[in-house]
């Protein structure tokens, strides 16, 4: 329906794009929403670790986060001297049965640390700042991982 409405096209990761193409119910975790989640064509793969994604007059940048989904990403830019940060799942929890991958999600946050963001925004839990309160964010995601026994290192 977006689609078709407003003409929006699917980007995303080639590591996730199999399993929205075939409607995964399973690796979408559709099922727990109780959603008919139905099989999508994607329009543009992103591959690599990085890279830039042009809208109107803004440059978005994405960074490959593995680790709730093989092909997770967080974008970013800067505006104002701010970086915002969008990183959708990054406090979601790293279950077995959804092929998480938890090695790979601390490498993940790591990165997301890096960024040094002032601004984050969770596709879960809301928007958090200023950079302070974005590292604290962070960290407790960090320690909710280990506390929850997703990861064995804190």
């Amino acid at each position: 329906m977006v689609r078709s409405r407003f003409g929006t096209r699917l980007i995303i990761h080639e590591k996730d794009a199999d399993i929205v193409e075939r409607g995964d119910t399973r690796l979408t975790a559709s099922f727990c929403f109780e959603v008919d989640f139905k099989p999508l064509p994607v329009d543009r793969r992103l591959a690599g670790d990085a890279g830039t994604l042009h809208f109107a007059s803004h440059d978005l940048e994405w960074i490959h986060t593995p680790g709730h989904t093989p092909g997770s990403i967080s974008l970013f830019l800067d505006v104002e001297g701010e970086r915002i940060l969008f990183a959708q799942d990054i406090g979601a929890p790293l279950l077995e049965e959804f092929d998480c991958d938890p090695s790979a999600w601390l490498t993940s946050i790591q990165k997301l640390f890096a960024l040094n963001a002032d601004i984050l925004c969770d596709g879960h839990s809301g928007a958090y700042g200023p950079k302070d309160v974005v590292r604290q964010y962070l960290e407790y995601c960090l320690a909710s991982q280990h506390q929850q026994g997703y990861i064995k290192t804190p």
